[in-house]
């Protein structure tokens, strides 16, 4: 098979590695995003007064949330690539670019930690677990 042959198929090859990487870091952010916006939203409106702190937190969450949004609704047009980029540079640049899996979730732990009593139990697995106590039990394993 001569060399010319060869390397448009290669070049198609990593291309889709690319994008298969690309999409599985979205999800991942995503999922992230997603998660860490239920229990926060769920955390406000359990909990009364005013948590301007959660507030804060959850407004950059939803911008980055919606960037997220838009990317996927335009992910088979022109435009999605450029998107998605966009979206997954917006998340990594949140606290301090950061780029770290569950930057979100973790950040929200940490904004629950100052809020809530925590105490650590012994699962019946064995496993360490947290428990936050507050508006609700939140298990952290």
């Amino acid at each position: 098979m001569p060399i010319k042959s060869i390397i448009p198929t290669a070049k198609v090859y990593l291309q889709q590695q690319a994008s298969a990487y690309e999409m599985e870091n979205l999800e991942r952010c995503f999922d992230d995003l997603r998660t860490t916006k239920g229990l926060a939203e769920a955390y406000l409106q359990n909990e009364n007064g005013t948590h301007d702190d959660v507030e804060d937190f959850l407004s950059q969450v939803n911008q980055i949330y919606k960037e997220f949004l838009e990317a996927i609704s335009s992910m088979n047009k022109r435009e999605g690539p450029v998107k998605m980029k966009a979206c997954v540079k917006a998340y990594v640049d949140a606290f301090n670019g950061r780029d770290i899996n569950g930057k979100f979730n973790k950040e929200w732990r940490n904004i629950l930690s100052k809020k809530v009593s925590k105490i650590n139990l012994e699962c019946l697995s064995g496993e360490k677990c947290q428990f936050y106590l507050g508006y609700m039990f939140t298990e952290l394993c």
